[in-house]
Formats: structure tokens, sequence, C-alpha cells
């Protein structure tokens, strides 16, 4: 083995590292804010209202700013970007420390921002460095996102009560695997240039994928899958603590259903990268979905359990399944970055309404069950789009 090729492997290495701490940090930065929603509150005295804007804003930059990263991308260099979005990520962090209400908000506008760039140039980054073992990085990249996710959720108030830290204290310690990510990603700084050059010379045809039919169809499936499960998940221990469940089992109940995914997270971008087409896995995940929306609207206190490690399962397997198709979709490096933006702009704006709607239908109808049954009707457009997504094409060829 030649020095070379000794030190692109041991970059290769490190980027495997830098893209799974990346990822352990873009759920959990968010979703550690929930559970210590109450103390925040009771300390800053700001109402429901407002605090609630400290989940949804980051969602709200997701759709915002992800079509911004393919260009700066193009400009600065893909690795250099993905650097500078940690930076971004431990400065918001860091930010939240301050006394004042507006730093909370500015610290979770520059989270926010960090991990909407983040969010659309990984799979890009899997696609160009990763060529061979797309499914395999897609799987720990998609695990290590639901995995920060739910120890973030699971441990801050642990945390909280069992020290003496405060609770902007015990959000600063999220710090420490983002600046991890941003020391592990120095050494690729040194490869930013040719890179850049890569994707500046591939990028012509990138911009026209707007009016691309299979973009859009995978851009589709990413939105409704990410609509499904935000709208559920905001919504999920109210309506399972109505169905009759204590407060407490209903919260286990949503833990359980996320822990469920965690493995299907991994295991479905292996086997996709090695099917013809990954239709079949389109249909396998609508099916435990519409399983679980059949089960809570028929039984759901009854057979709680089961309905909510069939929804995790899908939920896992379908985030997964939509990144791959990016990757997989994709003829380079360039087209991933743009592909991922526009379905990432397009997810994350749909996934920003369904906790209002699933909510506003509540308050309207005056029971869950209307909710429920919006998100069994969304499931007729998603197999749609992810059958189509699924078939083995690419966006830079004819699509229709």
């Amino acid at each position: 083995m030649t020095p070379t090729h000794t030190t692109s492997r041991f970059l290769l290495i490190l980027l495997g590292i830098g893209i799974a701490v990346t990822a352990f940090n873009m759920r959990g930065t968010i979703v550690a804010v929930g559970p210590l929603l109450e103390a925040i509150r009771a300390d800053t005295g700001m109402s429901t209202t407002v605090a609630g804007l400290l989940t949804t804003l980051p969602v709200i930059c997701f759709g915002a700013l992800a079509g911004v990263a393919p260009r700066l991308a193009r400009r600065f260099g893909i690795d250099l970007v993905i650097w500078l979005t940690m930076v971004g990520l431990t400065a918001g962090i860091l930010i939240r420390l301050g006394s004042s209400i507006a730093l909370l908000f500015l610290g979770t506008v520059v989270i926010g921002a960090s991990i909407a760039l983040a969010n659309v140039l990984v799979p890009a980054v899997i696609k160009r460095d990763f060529p061979q073992r797309t499914g395999l990085m897609t799987g720990i990249y998609t695990m290590c996102i639901a995995g920060g996710g739910s120890l973030a959720a699971g441990l801050m108030v642990p945390i909280e009560e069992r020290s003496r830290l405060d609770w902007r204290e015990t959000l600063a310690l999220l710090a420490i695997p983002s600046l991890v990510a941003v020391v592990v990603l120095i050494p690729r700084l040194r490869i930013n240039s040719r890179s850049r050059e890569s994707v500046v010379s591939r990028g012509i045809a990138a911009p026209r994928l707007w009016r691309n039919r299979l973009a859009w169809q995978v851009s589709i499936f990413m939105g409704l899958q990410s609509f499904i499960y935000y709208g559920m998940g905001s919504w999920m221990s109210p309506f399972l603590s109505d169905a009759g469940l204590s407060d407490e089992r209903a919260g286990l109940m949503w833990s359980i259903c996320n822990l469920a995914g965690l493995p299907f997270s991994f295991i479905v971008p292996v086997v996709a990268q090695k099917l013809p087409d990954q239709r079949p896995l389109v249909v396998w995940v609508v099916a435990f979905w519409a399983a679980s929306v059949v089960g809570l609207l028929s039984a759901p206190a009854d057979y709680a359990l089961l309905w909510m490690v069939l929804f995790g399962v899908a939920g896992g397997s379908s985030l997964s399944l939509a990144l791959m198709f990016i990757v997989l979709r994709s003829p380079d490096t360039a087209h991933a970055a743009v592909l991922s933006g526009m379905a990432q702009a397009i997810g994350y704006t749909l996934a920003a309404t369904a906790p209002f709607l699933f909510g506003a239908l509540h308050d309207l109808t005056g029971s869950w069950q209307a909710s429920v049954a919006m998100i069994g009707l969304t499931l007729a457009p998603t197999l749609w789009a992810g059958w189509f997504a699924g078939q083995r094409r690419q966006v830079a060829l004819p699509s229709s």
C-alpha cells in the first residue's frame, strides 16, 4: 500500500467519522429542546406559542435554505461548506448560553441554518466519496440522525435533574459532538479546492432539475414521508393519552417508536443499493404505515405497542430510502447536491405544515380521528411518488 493510498484511506475514514458525528447533531440539537420547554418557559416567562417556535424555526430554516446549499458548494467547495456548518452549529449552541431571549432565538436560527446546509450536502459527499458504499454510508448517516434525536430527547431532562446544570448549560453540552465534527473534518479541507473544481465542472445541467419529472417524484416522496413523520410525531403522545394511556406510557410509546426505526434506518439503504430498483421497499414501507394508521384508528390503546413499532419501522425506513433516492437517482456529485436541495426544500416545507394541520383538524372536529385519517390519505400519493422514484433511472436522463 503506497503512502498516497494510505493517506487517502485515512481521509476517507475521517470523513466517515465526520459524517456520523455530523448526523448525530442534526436531529438531536433540535429535539433536545422539546423535553426542556417547560423549564425554558418557567425561566423566561414566554408563552407556549412563542416557546413552540424554538422547535419550529429550525424546520422552517430547513425548507427555506435547502436550495442555497448547492450554490454555496459550487462557489466555495463542498468540504469547506460542510465544515463551516459544523462551526456554525457549535456557535449557535453556545449562543443559546446567553441570558436573553433574543440570543436564545438567534442561536436557534443559526443552528437551523447550519443543519439545513449540512442536510443537503452530506448525501452529495456520500455520492462523491463512497460510490461503492452508498447504501452503507447512507445507513450510518440516517441511523445516527435518528439515534442522536432519540438520545437527546431521552437524556436532556435526566441530565438537568441529576446535575447542577440549568437548562441553558444542559443544551450547551450538545456542542461537544459538533466540536468533535469540526476537528475531525479539518483534514478534508486540504482537498477542498479540488472538489470545488470538480463540482463546478459538472454543475451546468444541475439547475434544470426543477423541470425534471423524476426529480419531482423524488422530492415529493421526501416531502410526504417527512409530513407523515412530523405530523404524527408532534401529536402522538396527546393522541395516545386521549385514547386512554397514561401520559408516561404515551411518552414511552413514542420513544419505542423511534427506537424501532433505528436498525431499519441502517438496513434499508444497504438493501436498496443491492436491488435493481427500490419499488418493493416503497410498497413495504407504505404497507407498514397503512397497518399502523388503521390500527391507531380502530384500537389505539389496546395494541399501542404494535402500532408504534410498525410506525417506527416505516418511519426509519422511509427517511433512509428517501436519502438513497437522492444518491441513486443522481449521476454525479453536482446533481446529487442540487437534487438534495430541491427534495429537502420541498420536504421540510411540507413537514413544517404537518403539525399545524394535524392540530387544526383536531380542534375543528373535536377528536383525533380526522387527523390520523389525513395521514392515511397521504399514503396514496406517497406510494405513487415512491413507485416512480424507486425505478432505476437518473435525473440527468429523460425521465418521462
